[in-house]
């Protein structure tokens, strides 16, 4: 059985491609058969997988998959082989997604949920990276995943920013029950946590940790970003900066989610 999971946050630059890509890779690490959505018009997770080429050409992508239903297999042809995992990559046609969803009555939340049922492939996860707004786009992958990673950063923002992604679980779960029973947040990913903490880190980390969900910290290292640089996660990038902790706390996130999908499928 498949796990899908949404990283979401409509906040940008809260880490949430570094933690698609290294919860991605901790899996595969794992020896678990992960497939990576980049879903952000943005292509973020697309540049950091090594995949920055695929964004300019004018080549069917998750785009046609998604604005057509009558194309929906068709995502089979999208996926590409990475070093770590599979990865549909993100193109610049994305862009003029979300009006072309809200301009289609019909299903219109339902096709990237129905696109994944025609995947041939059967993974153990799913990674999809949404995009920082509250949109079309981002309302189909939490339908399709119905479990989510929320990425944070240590800032008084996030309050606001886990509020909004709460309130639109709610919408969505009210507004299609017949085919949302539940969308879980599986745990809150705190990033960028320095070495050394301030008193409004230690206030918000306190305040994470007193959510009702698990929480992860994931300490501030360079040695992340350079993998980025290099299209691979940190389990895949060798460095001179300090990585250990790093690969440790992205590992742990897998087990979590291992052990969340051993008890699913029991």
């Amino acid at each position: 059985m498949t796990r899908v999971i949404a990283v979401s946050n409509q906040a940008g630059g809260v880490g949430k491609t570094t933690t698609s890509i290294n919860v991605a890779g901790a899996l595969a690490n794992r020896g678990q058969d992960v497939l990576l959505i980049d879903a952000d018009p943005q292509g973020t997770a697309t540049e950091g997988t090594g995949f920055r080429d695929r964004y300019d050409k004018k080549i069917p992508s998750l785009f046609q998959v998604m604005v057509d239903p009558t194309r929906t297999n068709e995502i089979n042809e999208v996926i590409l082989d990475h070093a770590e995992f599979d990865v549909i990559p993100a193109n610049k046609a994305m862009d003029a997604l979300k009006d072309v969803l809200i301009s289609q009555v019909a299903n219109s939340e339902m096709r990237l949920r129905l696109a994944l049922a025609e995947v041939n492939h059967e993974y153990d996860f799913i990674i999809i990276d949404c995009p920082p707004d509250l949109s079309q786009i981002l309302d189909n992958a939490l339908i399709a995943a119905q479990n989510v990673l929320i990425p944070v950063e240590p800032t008084r923002r996030s309050i606001r920013a886990i509020q909004k992604m709460t309130e639109e679980i709610e919408y969505l779960t009210n507004s299609f029950p017949e085919q949302v029973e539940q969308i879980e947040v599986l745990g809150i990913i705190v990033n960028a946590i320095e070495s050394t903490k301030n008193n409004d880190t230690e206030e918000m980390l306190d305040f994470f940790n007193d959510a009702p969900y698990a929480v992860f910290h994931i300490p501030d290292r360079v040695a992340i970003r350079r993998a980025w640089n290099n299209g691979v996660s940190i389990f895949q990038h060798e460095d001179p900066a300090k990585t250990e902790d790093a690969r440790e706390a992205y590992d742990e996130i897998a087990a979590m989610l291992e052990r969340q999908q051993a008890e699913v499928t029991a």
